[in-house]
């Protein structure tokens, strides 16, 4: 029952940490290509 319970835990934290990963890699991805935008907009 603990074991299971642990396990439980462990998984739910590996999905948090994958979502965080994949908003953080979406995030950078919109910043630099907003940065991109702007450079040619000022260009």
């Amino acid at each position: 029952m603990i074991g299971g319970k642990a396990r439980l835990l462990f998984e739910h934290d590996e999905i948090d940490f994958a979502f965080s990963w994949l908003l953080a890699t979406f995030h950078t991805q919109l910043v630099w290509k907003m940065k991109t935008e702007n450079r040619k907009f000022y260009r």
